[in-house]
């Protein structure tokens, strides 16, 4: 999403208590019910980032492709569990494990929020890639950059759809590598780590809005995708589910 993060102030859930926790280039901003809220939270939060980015910094320092492919490959053997989930996930999805990397970090911190404080709703947002677990209906802004719609366009999602995570590709901006030249392509997943790898190999295809159909069909036939949209040059694509409506912020 945009380098200022101006979505944020229209992502987080009315009553949560919201604090941004970070490391180097890691930026989280994290939505918690203020009755699971500890004083301690953001320092522990962000000493876990630092422990994970530290896992992940000495892996790519013995295997560079890590970093640098852009397809699926496979896992060294001294890869750790978590590491190895990326390659896996990597592979199912035919992208570098790279990736899924911003939706990894914002599932584990949400799984270390969960355990640590035994939390039961939280939202944590990571560079516009979400994991959210949640009691109540909440609105997710997603924007696109696009003049058709200059304000965004909001999912409304339903709790019984979380934990889950929402996860934007764009071709337009953001700092993510993209291949394409989609305004933004959203999937919805159980796991936050193949969303955000899913809608980074979605937003690839579309080169115009020509190729919007083509994502649609492949989300369509991808039973791992719960929900898809994608936006290009005023044009959408939608894969709807019943737990996610759309609305015109």
């Amino acid at each position: 999403m945009s380098g200022l993060r101006s979505y944020r102030n229209k992502t987080m859930g009315e009553g949560f208590w919201v604090f941004e926790a970070g490391f180097k280039d890691t930026d989280l901003q994290i939505g918690i019910n203020p009755k699971y809220y500890d004083s301690s939270m953001p320092e522990r939060i962000i000493g876990r980032i630092i422990q994970m980015r530290m896992i992940f910094e000495n892996h790519i320092s013995s295997c560079p492709q890590f970093l640098s492919s852009m397809t699926g490959i496979d896992a060294p053997e001294f890869a750790e569990g978590n590491i190895q989930k990326l390659y896996l996930l990597s592979k199912i999805v035919n992208v570098g494990p790279m990736a899924g990397i911003a939706g990894f970090f914002a599932q584990e911190i949400g799984n270390f929020i969960q355990s640590e404080f035994s939390a039961e709703e939280f939202i944590v947002e990571n560079g516009g890639d979400v994991f959210l677990k949640t009691k109540s209906r909440i609105n997710v802004l997603i924007e696109t950059g696009n003049e058709y719609f200059e304000k965004g366009i909001i999912l409304c999602v339903e709790p019984f759809l979380t934990p889950c995570g929402i996860c934007t590709s764009s071709g337009k901006f953001g700092h993510s590598l993209n291949l394409g030249r989609s305004d933004s392509f959203t999937v919805v997943c159980q796991d936050p780590v193949l969303a955000d790898m899913f809608a980074t190999s979605l937003s690839d295809v579309i080169k115009s809005s020509d190729d919007l159909e083509t994502a649609l069909g492949f989300a369509e036939k991808e039973k791992n995708i719960l929900f898809a949209l994608g936006v290009c040059d005023g044009k959408i694509c939608l894969k709807p589910c019943s737990g996610v409506k759309i609305s015109l912020s």
